[in-house]
């Protein structure tokens, strides 16, 4: 039986970050993540640490994770190239989770994700104790 362990409703002022949001330099051979994924991921970590500060979830290394999330975007037709890639906004999205929940993404056996048109963006999440 499923244990739900964090909901959240985050309503977010930055787009959502993309796992293939990477840039290069040329001069060193770098391959780096850009600015506009880590003010994502910086937005969700602050507002994941701030619910963390309230509510305090406890998760053990040993325990299985499911995760729920659901994406609003403002875009009316979610399936044009406008918008993001669902797979494409779990990285970043679960990168934050992470830092900011205190587990590890191989924790996770089973995940959700789905996109929405929405009148703001905001992301949802549930995670579960498997």
């Amino acid at each position: 039986m499923s244990q739900k362990i964090f909901e959240a409703l985050i309503e977010l002022a930055n787009d959502f970050g993309s796992g293939n949001d990477l840039q290069h330099n040329t001069k060193t051979n770098t391959v780096y993540r850009g600015a506009k994924y880590h003010a994502y991921k910086d937005e969700l970590i602050e507002a994941l640490d701030e619910l963390n500060d309230k509510f305090k979830v406890q998760i053990d290394k040993g325990d299985e994770l499911a995760v729920n999330l659901t994406f609003y975007q403002t875009n009316i037709n979610q399936t044009t190239r406008a918008t993001k890639d669902l797979d494409n906004m779990e990285k970043p999205t679960l990168d934050a989770m992470q830092v900011a929940l205190g587990f590890d993404d191989s924790q996770i056996v089973k995940k959700v994700s789905q996109k929405q048109s929405h009148f703001t963006r905001a992301l949802r999440i549930e995670l579960w104790k498997a």
